[in-house]
């Protein structure tokens, strides 16, 4: 698995004047609900790391972790599900007691990559092996967080020292033995930290991180984490995040309270974060063992709709503004000097735009440059009739950044030989002008179709790209299809169709970071089958600027099918 350090946020955030609208909130939580010992809910890899001395179980709706006493020994959890942009992260926590040397993490932080090979060089040096992974001498000094050692280490966060090669990252470490290899994780070169450590029942680390660098630890005043504990509660708005707790007890009026802030080193919205629990030993043993309870965690997506008065957010804690709505309507606003419009465009039906009027398409073009609004758009085909010897109709999208003088690839449609309605997922718009790609094939074909396009002002959740290649030659060595853009995908798929074959083709899926100038190998190679459509999807991608595939063992007598490629 690749990751790219100096470009880890995927698409490029919206102008700060693009239209938004209220979408609905989306929680996903952990109830902690069944019982046992070694039962983990489902919101998380049903795998933690659990090392010599721990051991975990859910009872009475919490999930307890008990230390033991061994030195650098972990417990590591993580989400299966990634959530990015504004969000809420909520958790009840209490322990039983607090000592040294008895530590709890929950963090939203980055995957960087697990099951990783290590080797310690010296008591000072750490080498991971993470393939193709792109950081570079300009990430010299920047960390994350290496955890799951087996004891070996001492898990903790760590800075990168060197990068020896490709596939090597060199970390400065502390306190390690001069020897060693085993395994590990990488994460929270993007982070919000909560660390509950020391013996101060009422205090709480808290910190933020963006591209491995961090603002520094704040100790945090909270509510006690003895007896039923404190509901811990991180926002995370895009602008600054906020630590904000409140005892787990009834009252009439909310009371959740801001102890700790941050305003830089913030993760971008676009940076996919997991939930990890993370319990880890000090390097002494602890002298008794500790249970760290967690409830009622989740995380809570929503959108973030600041109001703005002549440019300026009111002051006030998190930096609300307060409004008051009585039976639908706004009950005070002291005064308002000048309102040019007031429009409800943005909350309206998607407007469709009919692109291409209905008419028979006989031979291939590409249509003029479109000028587009709106924040995404999604387009649909329908083709009414359709004559002709083996006909087929190949359409891609095409967006332009520069009005018109460049264009990239989009979304391609899966092949068209018969009428029918065809459309495409929710498209985020990139550029300013699109245009359509249609290529004719066959003998004396001609398809009579329409193109519209529905113009929305949302984002999509999920940011599909893909392209369908025929270009690529699988019977030549280094033959390549052309790039995709798949910033701001957290997964990536490449699919290979063809006929016959009697030495099946090779294709590697690489990506670039330079604008295509060079490229690496990104996942395993991907060989085709005869007649057969087969495929490999990488989940939790850390995002490439370009993606291409590229024949690395060229077949012989291959009938081509096609290639795909896509982002989402």
């Amino acid at each position: 698995m690749a990751y790219n350090p100096n470009n880890p946020n995927g698409l490029a955030a919206m102008a700060d004047s693009a239209p938004v609208v209220q979408s609905s909130q989306n929680i996903e939580s952990a109830g902690f609900g069944s019982s046992g010992a070694s039962v983990l809910d489902d919101m998380f890899v049903q795998t933690p790391i659990v090392g010599t001395g721990i051991s975990y179980n859910q009872t009475n709706g919490s999930l307890n972790i008990l230390t033991g006493t061994t030195p650098n020994s972990e417990f590591l959890a993580r989400s299966t599900m990634s959530f990015k942009g504004s969000m809420r992260l909520r958790f009840n926590i209490s322990a039983s007691q607090r000592i040294v040397n008895n530590n709890l993490q929950v963090s939203l932080a980055d995957l960087i990559g697990e099951n990783l090979a290590f080797n310690i060089v010296s008591s000072t040096l750490v080498d991971v092996t993470l393939n193709a992974h792109s950081f570079t001498a300009t990430n010299i000094g920047q960390s994350m967080n290496i955890a799951g050692l087996g004891e070996v280490g001492i898990p903790n966060r760590y800075a990168i020292q060197s990068i020896p090669n490709a596939n090597t990252i060199r970390f400065t470490v502390a306190g390690f033995p001069a020897s060693g290899t085993g395994t590990c994780t990488l994460f929270g070169y993007n982070q919000i930290k909560n660390l509950v450590t020391g013996i101060t029942v009422t205090q709480m680390t808290f910190d933020s991180q963006r591209n491995g660098w961090a603002f520094g630890d704040t100790i945090a005043t909270i509510n006690t984490t003895a007896g039923i504990g404190t509901m811990i509660v991180n926002e995370m708005t895009g602008r600054d995040i906020f630590l904000m707790d409140a005892l787990k007890s009834s009252v009439i009026s909310p009371n959740f309270a801001t102890k700790a802030s941050r305003y830089e080193n913030i993760p971008e919205q676009t940076t996919p974060l997991y939930v990890f629990i993370w319990n880890f030993n000090g390097t002494v043993a602890p002298v008794s063992t500790t249970t760290f309870s967690l409830s009622s965690l989740s995380v809570e997506n929503f959108a973030n709709v600041p109001i703005y008065i002549q440019g300026f957010r009111a002051n006030g804690q998190q930096n609300a503004q307060p409004v008051t709505l009585l039976s639908g309507t706004l009950n005070s606003v002291a005064t308002v000097t000048t309102v040019n419009s007031v429009t409800s465009a943005t909350l309206a039906t998607p407007t469709p735009v009919a692109d291409i009027v209905s008419a028979a398409l006989i031979t291939s073009t590409t249509t003029a440059a479109i000028t587009v609004a709106g924040i995404s758009y999604s387009v649909n085909i329908p083709v009414t009739a359709v004559t002709g010897t083996n006909p087929t109709l190949d359409v891609t999208i095409q967006e332009s950044d520069d009005t018109g003088t460049n264009w990239f690839n989009v979304y391609t449609f899966p092949r068209i030989t018969a009428t029918g309605m065809y459309r495409s997922p929710a498209i985020p718009l990139k550029g300013n002008r699109i245009r359509y790609v249609q290529t004719v094939g066959g003998t004396s074909p001609s398809f009579t179709r329409s193109t519209n396009r529905l113009v929305m002002n949302i984002s999509p959740i999920n940011a599909i790209s893909q392209l369908i290649d025929r270009s690529v030659v699988l019977t030549t060595l280094n033959s390549v299809t052309p790039s995709l853009n798949v910033q701001g995908a957290t997964n990536l798929q490449l699919v290979m169709n063809i006929g016959v074959t009697t030495i099946a083709p090779i294709l590697q899926l690489e990506g670039s970071e330079d604008n295509g100038l060079t490229f690496y190998a990104i996942g395993t190679p991907l060989t085709a089958v005869a007649s057969s459509t087969v495929q490999f999807t990488l989940a939790t991608f850390m995002n490439a600027q370009l993606v291409r595939a590229r024949v690395a063992t060229a077949g012989t007598v291959t009938t081509m099918g096609y290639v795909l490629i896509k982002g989402f």
